[in-house]
C-alpha cells in the first residue's frame, strides 16, 4: 500500500513549513493534481464515469494511486488531451504544474536523511542527490527510521523539488557499510555543490 500525501487537503492549513509547502502551495498543488487524476481516472476506466470529483476525493489512496499509475503510463497523451479538454478554466498556475510532469523523475530513491528545510534522497539510478520538500506531512510521519528506501517521483515546483504526493515505501533495511558508503558518497556531493535543488 503506498504512503500518500494526497489524503484529505480540505481547508488544511501547514504548520511545519520549513521543511513542507507551505499552505497556498499545497493547495494549488494537491487540487490540481487531484484534478488531473480524476480526468485520468475517468478516461482510463479506473473509477466509473458518474462518480462526482468531491465524491473522488473521498477515495482511497489505492483508488487514487491507479489512477496515478494510468497516468503514468501515457503521461504524455493524457496531459494533451486534458490541457486541451480544460484550458479554458485552468490557471496560469495551473498549467505550470500540469506541464511540469514532464519534467518529472519516476525510480527508486533513498531517502538519506531529514534536513532543516528538506530531505536529502538518493536516485538509485543515477546516485544523483535532491533536496526534496514534503507536501503537508514531515517524511517522518511515513518512515520510522533513515535512511528509508521507496518509490516515488520527484516533480519541480517553482524553485523547489517535491514529490507527486504518493511513496511506495520498500520494506528494506540498509546496513551499517551500506549506510556508510551513502554517507561518504552525500558528503562528496555537498563538498562539490552536487547537491540537485531544482530540476531544470
Amino acid at each position: 500500500m503506498p504512503s500518500v500525501g494526497v489524503g484529505s487537503w480540505h481547508n488544511r492549513e501547514i504548520k511545519n513549513i520549513a521543511v513542507t509547502l507551505d499552505t497556498a502551495e499545497y493547495h494549488q498543488y494537491i487540487s490540481t493534481h487531484l484534478g488531473l487524476l480524476y480526468f485520468v481516472g475517468i478516461r482510463e476506466h479506473v473509477i466509473p464515469a458518474t462518480v462526482s470529483f468531491m465524491d473522488f476525493l473521498d477515495y482511497h489512496s489505492d483508488r487514487k494511486f491507479r489512477c496515478r499509475e494510468a497516468f503514468y503510463r501515457n503521461m504524455g497523451e493524457l496531459l494533451d488531451v486534458y490541457i486541451k479538454e480544460n484550458k479554458g478554466r485552468l490557471s496560469a498556475a495551473d498549467l505550470q504544474i500540469l506541464n511540469n510532469f514532464r519534467r518529472s523523475i519516476q525510480g527508486d530513491f533513498v531517502i538519506l536523511k531529514c534536513l532543516s528545510k528538506h530531505a536529502i534522497f538518493m536516485d538509485t539510478s543515477s546516485s544523483s542527490f535532491y533536496a526534496v520538500k514534503a507536501l503537508a506531512d514531515p517524511f517522518p510521519v511515513f518512515f520510522r527510521t533513515f535512511p528509508a528506501m521507496c518509490r516515488t517521483t520527484l516533480f519541480p515546483y517553482g524553485n523547489k523539488i517535491i514529490y507527486d504526493g504518493f511513496l511506495e515505501p520498500y520494506d528494506i533495511l540498509l546496513g551499517p557499510r551500506i549506510k556508510r558508503s551513502l554517507e561518504d558518497d552525500y558528503r562528496k556531493a555537498r563538498a562539490n555543490k552536487a547537491i540537485i535543488t531544482e530540476i531544470i
